[in-house]
């Protein structure tokens, strides 16, 4: 074998020419340089030109370098068949003619970058697809994202779903009582279903219809979220500031990718599953340990010990999620907690992801329903709000997030940037926003009459916590959350798993809960049941249980 060593090489170190590197397939008629690397068509001469120096030939039975190679030109080796020439930095390759068959191609150099990569891979690419090379050595394919296959099993409620659907299927007659997801039950309300109809006449109506919609949000709903949600608890946030969108599980999933991929996140455990499955999803995170926590991610226990309120990270994060009310746990935060976490996070340039989506089942006057309510927070948080547990939204779809003005991050070289814009693009670009009815129905919320209305959903749902905390206690269960927040957390007995106690609920009682395991490793021997549910299945449910625990328990 032959090495060509280019005459502007530098004694092994990386280098990349003045021009983009160059690839051509020539047969009788040239193909373009796209097939290969998107780049723009050019024929091999005005190539060599352009290079600045000539194609070199390789000996007749390999191709390959170990050193710097600048042009590489595959003719008389396979004469008629094609022609490579290409401009790459160091790289070792080595492809024998007599030993395709069972040899791969060797990247050594773990530093190569760019389109030197890109050229190795499509050189090989070349020799692979014309010579029939086994596909088990071929490595140049559609790759997938890996980070997916780090996920456990699958999402905690479609295996919630699966579970009870197979059960369903094998029992017919049984009545399946449903407690588990947080859907709601209760209709959308009189004022808000008046005004979803007014919203759909309009679209009827040749001077009321209504095209695409701004993405962010019309102003009505904006300015009516700022004025009720916030200048009413004393939070001064202009409507420009909010972003109206279809869903917070949408939104804290999403607003990673305005972030630096290198950013640390931080999650309590346990929580809602979308903050770690879409910190995963996103690369930040390497595999998943024994223990069930992935690798690169900040977990902040939370447990009876600590009354379920997470305590401040030793490692620091740069991301940090919180919910209040919490899901699943039902905790809620003080003041007092949330100004640690504010002063926590303005001293080592945080940013707090602020998930309030339960805030309406907030009780306690002591407790803030915004972060917005501590002083500094919005320098250092984005919030998150939704309308589908708060008025029934969840089959129709809106929610909001805000981000202050004053929030900031930072580039490499440690320069502030407004988030809010980089939010506006993202959401501009990826969102066409939510329908003028659907955002007409949750302006209506905000009226005299459909406040009392959603009130009064809220506090239906709420005595349907009352009820399950106050049995399960007589059952002998401890029992946390449910005052402030429509879930349920109870431990449960005997030292079952959350996912035996979830089987023997559904196959013994037909009773549907959520696994407390399924939101993190701290959620283990715990169980989640929803007050969303109707008030004659709560009270079945729950003495379908007391039965239960005469039996089997």
């Amino acid at each position: 074998m032959r090495c060509y060593n280019s005459p502007q090489g530098i004694n092994g170190k990386l280098m990349l020419f003045r021009k983009s590197i160059v690839e051509k397939i020539l047969g009788k008629n040239p193909e373009t340089v796209s097939t290969f690397l998107g780049l723009r068509s050019v024929r091999i001469k005005d190539a060599q030109s352009k290079i600045g120096f000539p194609c070199r030939n390789f000996e007749q039975d390999s191709i390959g370098t170990d050193a710097d190679m600048d042009v590489a030109q595959l003719d008389d080796t396979f004469p008629g068949k094609f022609k490579v020439d290409c401009r790459a930095v160091k790289y070792n390759v080595f492809v024998s003619k007599s030993m395709r068959f069972n040899k791969k191609i060797h990247l050594h150099n773990r530093r190569i970058v760019g389109f030197a990569v890109k050229v190795a891979k499509n050189l090989f690419r070349i020799f692979a697809n014309r010579y029939c090379l086994p596909q088990k050595f071929i490595k140049i394919m559609a790759r997938i994202n890996e980070n997916y296959l780090k996920l456990q099993a699958g999402y905690l409620f479609p295996e919630i779903g699966r579970r009870v659907r197979e059960f369903a299927k094998a029992n017919p007659d049984k009545e399946i009582i449903r407690m588990g997801i947080g859907d709601v039950t209760q209709p959308l309300t009189p004022t808000v279903i008046k005004a979803f109809h007014e919203g759909v006449d309009e679209m009827a109506d040749a001077n009321t219809f209504k095209g695409y919609g701004p993405e962010q949000g019309y102003d009505f709903l904006r300015e009516a979220i700022a004025k009720h949600d916030y200048h009413a608890r004393g939070v001064q946030l202009s409507a420009d500031e909010i972003f109206v969108s279809d869903g917070s599980k949408c939104d804290t999933g999403n607003i990673q990718e305005i972030f630096g991929g290198d950013n640390k996140i931080a999650i309590c455990d346990p929580v809602y599953p979308v903050y770690a499955d879409t910190t995963v999803m996103s690369g930040k995170t390497g595999p998943c340990r024994k223990n069930g926590y992935f690798d690169g991610i900040v977990y902040m226990p939370c447990n009876e010990g600590n009354g379920f309120l997470p305590e401040l990270p030793s490692e620091r994060p740069d991301l940090i999620f919180l919910c209040f009310p919490n899901n699943p746990t039902g905790t809620v935060a003080s003041k007092e907690v949330l100004k640690k976490w504010v002063d926590y996070a303005i001293i080592n340039k945080c940013i707090i992801f602020y998930d309030a989506a339960y805030e309406a089942f907030i009780t306690d006057s002591a407790i803030p329903h915004s972060i917005y309510e501590i002083e500094g927070a919005k320098s250092v948080a984005i919030e998150f709000r939704s309308f589908s547990k708060t008025a029934g939204f969840t089959g129709t779809r809106c929610a909001f997030t805000v981000i202050p003005d004053e929030l900031m991050a930072y580039d490499e070289a440690g320069q502030p940037h407004q988030v809010k814009p980089l939010w506006m693009r993202r959401h501009t670009t990826k969102f066409n926003g939510v329908s003028y009815p659907v955002q007409k129905a949750a302006a209506a919320i905000y009226s005299e009459e459909g406040a009392k209305e959603v009130k009064a959903v809220i506090e239906y749902y709420l005595e349907n916590a009352r009820i399950m905390i106050d049995s399960l206690k007589s059952q002998g269960y401890t029992v946390f959350g449910g005052i402030n927040a429509p879930y349920v957390w109870v431990k449960t007995k005997n030292g079952l798993t959350s996912w035996e106690f979830f089987d023997l609920l559904l196959n013994e009682a037909n009773v549907v809960g959520t696994p407390g395991s399924g939101f993190g490793p701290s959620g283990e021997g715990y169980f989640r049941f929803s007050a969303f549910a109707e008030r004659d299945n709560v009270l079945k449910a729950m003495e379908r249980l007391k039965k239960l625990g005469n039996v089997k328990m």
